[in-house]
């Protein structure tokens, strides 16, 4: 289970970034959440709220970046002007934010996404669900633990290969 699509060799060196950025160059509202620039994403969604509810260029959600940067107040904000944890992104039919939560161990993001209704099986293609994300990324902190419990609770389904005797005698 891994996010083959993403991987930190393909990000842009940051001093080509920041060297861009000095010159002026405008970034979309993905780029201002990954470098959590809380002045800019909040410009950005005052001046264009439409942006919560769309997908960036590369077909993924602004939620996703918000919980793959560990960004629950931005996740709020998001969900405030009707973003859908669950719209279809590349590679994702049911959305990647709950997903992105769950890997990176992320409890109050996932149990905010669930809370707003997202798909506690919607997995990512060729890395799994949620639960199965959280197990193998992280089989024994109790972060984790509490995650996959939350995911269960939200109507998520054991991987059969994750299923032990504790998981059984529920």
């Amino acid at each position: 289970n891994h996010d083959y699509w993403y991987s930190e060799s393909r990000d842009v060196p940051p001093d080509i970034v920041d060297f861009l950025l000095e010159s002026g160059a405008d970034y979309p509202l993905s780029i201002a959440i990954l470098r959590k620039d809380g002045t800019r994403i909040d410009n950005l969604l005052r001046d264009s709220p439409d942006l919560a509810t769309q997908l960036n260029p590369a077909r993924q959600s602004h939620l996703y970046y918000a919980a793959r940067s560990g960004q629950p107040e931005v996740i709020e904000q998001l969900l405030a002007l009707d973003a859908d944890p669950n719209m279809p992104e590349d590679l994702a039919p049911a959305g990647r934010a709950l997903f992105a939560g769950a890997e990176g161990s992320q409890e109050a993001i996932v149990r905010l996404l669930l809370e707003h209704g997202a798909d506690a099986n919607g997995g990512v293609d060729s890395s799994g669900s949620p639960y199965s994300i959280s197990l193998n990324r992280d089989p024994n902190s109790a972060a984790a633990r509490s995650i996959r419990e939350l995911l269960v609770s939200h109507g998520a389904v054991v991987p059969i290969d994750a299923l032990t005797e504790d998981v059984l005698r529920r």
